[in-house]
């Protein structure tokens, strides 16, 4: 385990404790666990984003694949 320190709103913070409470009660650690998993939720959201970013960025770039060589179907197969 790590520790940072971070400074959030007062309200966050409140509406933040409230939940945890409600959701894993008033244990040893249950606000820790909260943080570590709204930021792993944060951190791949971010990631999710970032991808679907890189894959529109490529989609509208284009993928050249060489010019059209036959003019229809029949040229390639004969018929």
């Amino acid at each position: 385990m790590e520790t940072i320190t971070i400074n959030i709103e007062k309200r966050t913070k409140d509406i933040f404790q409230e939940t945890v409470k409600q959701e894993f009660g008033l244990k040893k650690g249950t606000l820790g666990r909260a943080v570590n998993e709204a930021l792993l939720k944060w951190v791949e959201e971010k990631r999710q984003k970032m991808i679907v970013e890189d894959i529109l960025r490529f989609l509208k770039k284009g993928l050249s694949i060489g010019g059209i060589k036959y003019k229809s179907r029949d040229e390639i197969y004969e018929r």
